[in-house]
C-alpha cells in the first residue's frame, strides 16, 4: 500500500484535469483512501473521501465515498 500512495498521490493532488484525465484523478482519489484506510491512516482517507464528496454528481463512487464516510465517524 506504501508504493500505491506513493503513486496515487501526485494524480489524485493533481489540480485543472479535464476529460479523461480528470476521471482518472478522481478514481486515483478513492484508491488513495482505500490504500489509507488499510494502512490505518483513518483521518487521511477520511479527508480523501470529503473531497470525493464535494465533487459534482456522477464523480466515481460517489456514494460510495459517502456511506464510507459516513460509517467511518
Amino acid at each position: 500500500t506504501r508504493e500505491a500512495i506513493g503513486i496515487l498521490l501526485p494524480i489524485a493532488k493533481a489540480n485543472h484535469l479535464e476529460g479523461k484525465s480528470a476521471d482518472f484523478n478522481d478514481k486515483a482519489m478513492w484508491y488513495l483512501a482505500l490504500a489509507y484506510l488499510k494502512n490505518n491512516e483513518k483521518e487521511k482517507s477520511k479527508s480523501e473521501l470529503f473531497l470525493i464528496t464535494q465533487k459534482p454528481k456522477g464523480t466515481f463512487k460517489k456514494e460510495e465515498a459517502q456511506e464510507l464516510l459516513a460509517y467511518l465517524k
